[in-house]
């Protein structure tokens, strides 16, 4: 039996990163493997994690976002605290 060698962390992640990158060239293709990596609670999730985001950088108010979307202000306030970096991804795509 053939052993497969161990892929380093950050080799995983490149990986994932070309992956991603080709699957997001057809938003059907893209949506199936998310449909497929993730869990539909993650993958909800992270949808509504992009939604805080954005309507915080609208200059919406944290409970009127929370109430909006059925989070908490915890989670509201974490996604102010990603935009604080601005070299951050969110900063980098929004």
């Amino acid at each position: 039996m053939m052993r497969m060698t161990k892929m380093k962390e950050g080799e995983q992640k490149k990986e994932l990163l070309s992956v991603l990158r080709d699957a997001a060239k057809s938003a059907d293709t893209l949506d199936a493997f998310l449909d497929d990596l993730l869990a539909p609670r993650e993958y909800k999730d992270i949808a509504k994690r992009l939604q805080i985001v954005k309507q915080l950088k609208e200059g919406r108010v944290h409970r009127d976002i929370a109430e909006d979307l059925g989070v908490g202000v915890a989670t509201v306030e974490r996604g102010a605290r990603v935009l604080q970096n601005p070299s951050g991804g969110f900063n980098k795509v929004l």
